[in-house]
């Protein structure tokens, strides 16, 4: 069991399905029931590890290939996304400081719902550079929104 922005998580292994490791947000589990299939197999607590080093949210998947982005900032908020400040999430990493004062960072996700909301909720400040599929993404989400107004 672990805790992940505000929620508690089962996590669940078997050698037996793809991917190995999946975890269950506890509050959606309706119901346990006692299986005659019991698997015989031995946790592999390297593949543990490595799903609980690399979650960066709910949304993250465990054996899947990761993709990476490349972000820039505004300098009006560059001060959040410095070399030495706080990582919002753990695959983010600085690149460098621009002459202008923007900044530019990446991240690693293994599906676009892993890092839009976070690219979202700081609007209009960060502007994907690539993969210019999670910008054409990106931008899908913002134009239906402002399509509904």
């Amino acid at each position: 069991i672990f805790f992940n922005q505000n929620n508690w998580y089962l996590i669940g292994y078997s050698e037996s399905i793809k991917p190995k490791v999946r975890f269950f947000r506890v509050n959606f589990i309706e119901g346990i029931e006692l299986s005659d299939f019991i698997e015989k197999t031995s946790i592999d607590f390297q593949d543990i590890e490595l799903f609980l080093k690399n979650i960066q949210n709910p949304m993250t998947l465990f054996g899947v290939e990761q993709k990476k982005a490349i972000i820039k900032v505004d300098k009006e908020v560059a001060i959040y996304f410095q070399k030495d400040s706080k990582r919002f999430l753990n695959s983010q990493k600085f690149l460098e400081k621009l002459p202008n004062g923007e900044v530019k960072f990446s991240l690693t996700y293994t599906q676009p719902i892993e890092v839009l909301p976070f690219i979202q909720s700081w609007l209009p400040h960060l502007h994907i550079l690539e993969p210019k599929e999670l910008k054409d993404e990106l931008y899908k989400k913002v134009k239906l929104f402002y399509d509904t107004f």
